[in-house]
């Protein structure tokens, strides 16, 4: 494995990424409020029709194990359910990319997979072939 990437996106036509923030006291740096125009995409130029957000690890877990990113993700969701469960959000997803050059190898604990299964969510996983690009 080269590098992973964790992160999670919360979406719904009634969410408002901002007013969750003011809620948990966090910044998110990736957010879309419904009726923002889109920048790109089949809503270029358009009202998009819902709020999402893209949660990452803090920097510093960034180029850590995915574990170590997904744990974090894991742990911010739990912190914040309640709030979140308040927020109108339709869909959320936990997405982990690998990025890798021979094979795609991971594993995940059963403690870890039992926290994402107790905040009924799925965990998608995608790899990426770097070599050649």
């Amino acid at each position: 494995m080269v590098r992973a990437k964790v992160s999670c996106n919360l979406i719904g036509e009634k969410f408002s990424p901002g007013k969750l923030e003011k809620k948990i006291k966090y910044i998110f740096n990736d957010k879309i409020e419904v009726g923002d125009i889109g920048l790109k995409g089949r809503y270029k130029d358009k009202p998009i029709p819902y709020g999402s957000v893209e949660i990452y690890p803090p920097e510093e877990l960034r180029y850590e194990h995915e574990i170590a990113q997904l744990d974090w993700i894991i742990e911010f969701l739990e912190k914040n359910k309640v709030q979140i469960s308040k927020s109108n959000i339709d869909d959320i997803k936990i997405m982990v990319s690998i990025f890798y050059e021979t094979q795609c190898d991971m594993s995940f604990d059963s403690e870890l997979l039992k926290r994402i299964g107790d905040l009924k969510l799925d965990l998608n996983i995608c790899c990426f072939n770097t070599i050649g690009k």
